[in-house]
């Protein structure tokens, strides 16, 4: 071996250390977004997708409404001449 060359692993490891990029004051780089990082693009995501979410509630809530109230649950207020099943008629 010659005397100004290292042997491989720490070829490979030198190799390494240059790579990795580094901010200006020479801290290296994280690899990983934080925890707070996904937590807004999870937030972003989440509210970009209201023109899809507040049609498909309002198409589908009625339905859930309607079949809840066939299984007997008193749901939601009632439009004029609906009354309860089994509830007693006003005089």
């Amino acid at each position: 071996m010659a005397p100004g060359n290292k042997p491989a692993e720490g070829l490979v490891e030198a190799e390494a250390e240059v790579d990795r990029p580094s901010d200006v004051e020479g801290h290296k780089i994280k690899e990983n977004a934080s925890i707070w990082t996904q937590l807004l693009l999870a937030y972003g995501v989440h509210k970009s997708l209201i023109f899809f979410r507040v049609p498909l509630t309002a198409a589908v809530t009625p339905k859930v409404v309607k079949t809840l109230r066939g299984w007997g649950w008193n749901i939601g207020p009632r439009v004029k001449g609906q009354a309860l099943k089994g509830a007693p008629k006003p005089k």
